[in-house]
């Protein structure tokens, strides 16, 4: 009962809300819609014990022999690969002092793991998305990334940059992109939701 009261004033307050919004934004009431149902859900599920970890580390062995499920994304660096395994497909962080290479770091697993044939997302919310693809091209060309597209090509140079555009036209069309200057959070994990399920997107 106490749920279920729960339940009808949750579902109370946001109608009243609605109804005070001249133009109600979806995305923001799927959203939150979405983060009550979660602790609705944990709040109502049932007490459970240790040995279920278990059983789940089991079910994740099961699935990474059968090759449904990878304990962690290679990076391409062969060096982080053999300390750290790749990025555990959750969360990660990648921090640094500025120039110390973060962006140089992204781009290479970018085209690392598009050239494994993985898709992705991206979303550049202050420097756009178009810096990956600089990134990529400065090093097929072997210029540095600020004389692309700001620097006169020799002939031979010319050739290159027909075939480097093409190589990255085919390997960057699996990389979905959101350059816009901003995103609310409820928009964002929309857009997420969007890429995994309706465009393949494995990493983001």
């Amino acid at each position: 009962l106490s749920q279920l009261r729960r339940l009808e004033k949750f579902h109370g307050e946001q109608l009243a809300a609605l109804l005070h919004q001249p133009r109600p934004d979806p995305t923001a009431v799927i959203s939150t819609g979405e983060a009550f149902l979660a602790s609705f859900a944990a709040s109502a599920q049932a007490d459970e014990t240790g040995d279920s970890d278990v059983a789940s580390i089991i079910d994740d062995w099961d699935a990474f022999t059968q090759g449904k499920r990878e304990p962690y994304v290679a990076t391409g660096i062969e060096v982080l690969d053999e300390v750290l395994g790749g990025f555990v497909p959750n969360l990660n962080v990648i921090g640094g002092l500025p120039s110390v290479g973060k962006s140089a770091f992204v781009a290479e697993f970018i085209a690392q793991a598009l050239g494994r044939g993985m898709k992705l997302g991206l979303f550049g919310l202050e420097d756009a998305t178009k810096w990956v693809a600089k990134r990529l091209m400065s090093r097929k060309l072997g210029i540095p990334v600020g004389q692309v597209a700001a620097v006169r090509l020799h002939p031979h140079q010319q050739e290159e940059l027909a075939e480097a555009s093409g190589e990255l036209h085919n390997l960057l069309s699996n990389l979905q992109v959101y350059r816009r200057a901003g995103i609310d959070p409820g928009t964002l994990v929309q857009k997420c939701k969007h890429w995994i399920l309706n465009k393949g997107v494995q990493a983001i």
